[in-house]
């Protein structure tokens, strides 16, 4: 077998806010084309860990390497720029901007106005969005906000996309274009780390999961490990989801 260099890896993530450790001694890495899921109970420090990674806030502690580059702390744009992009769990966009301007405008980090429409023309058929095309994003519904969010991020030529509950408030039947668009990305090379609370969905997608619980990684490995995990099953998976 030939050894792949992971396209992520993190050491030591530490991050404190007060007397409050939100992340502490977080490890793991993550192979190019993968699909990982980060889960764990609210408040069990997902969400800062994706800030962490995407340079929105700086670790106390541990390091950031993607690609074999020491990315630590520096800031958003930086990551963006070398092909690492992500979601909010609040999807983000100005209400006046149509789906097309809105997808455009998060694309010209890498091409022209000009080149940007026609790739944008491409991703809206791809996510089943070219009738919301020229929508303002103050009409759109919940699914289809979720759905521009992934636009925005493949609008950013990304190599890994972490993605914050892109399926959060959606139901079964809703979440079959975005599950389907995920993995039809990850044929096309590009990586992906989830938060997702949605069990079905997470043991459907991920090759591996990271387990946060108050801060710290309590467990790591594939779905049918982690479903079995005993500390996960207490933690986690025995709450109501």
């Amino acid at each position: 077998m030939v050894y792949q260099a992971p396209i992520l890896e993190v050491t030591g993530l530490s991050k404190q806010f007060g007397g409050l450790k939100a992340v502490d001694g977080v490890s793991w890495s993550i192979q190019p084309g993968e699909i990982v899921a980060l889960i764990g109970p609210n408040g069990a420090g997902k969400t800062t860990v994706f800030n962490l990674l995407t340079g929105f806030i700086k670790p106390d502690h541990g390091t950031v390497v993607f690609e074999g580059e020491d990315i630590t702390g520096q800031p958003a744009h930086t990551f963006a720029s070398s092909g690492l992009v992500r979601s909010f769990q609040t999807a983000k966009m100005f209400p006046s901007m149509t789906v097309a301007e809105i997808v455009t405008t998060a694309g010209l980090l890498h091409g022209s106005p000009r080149t940007m429409r026609a790739q944008t023309d491409e991703i809206l058929e791809r996510l089943n969005l070219s009738d919301k095309r020229n929508t303002n994003a103050s009409e759109l519904s919940l699914p289809d906000r979720q759905m521009v969010e992934l636009a925005k991020c493949l609008a950013a030529k990304p190599k890994f996309v972490l993605l914050d509950e892109i399926m959060g408030g959606l139901n079964r039947a809703e979440c079959h274009v975005p599950i389907e668009a995920i993995s039809q990305l990850r044929e096309s090379g590009i990586t992906f780390l989830l938060v997702e609370h949605v069990m079905p969905i997470v043991m459907t997608l991920a090759d591996r999961i990271v387990v946060l619980d108050f801060g710290k990684k309590i467990a790591e490995g594939t779905p049918t490990e982690i479903a079995n995990h005993p500390e996960v099953q207490r933690s986690y998976l025995g709450q109501a989801v």
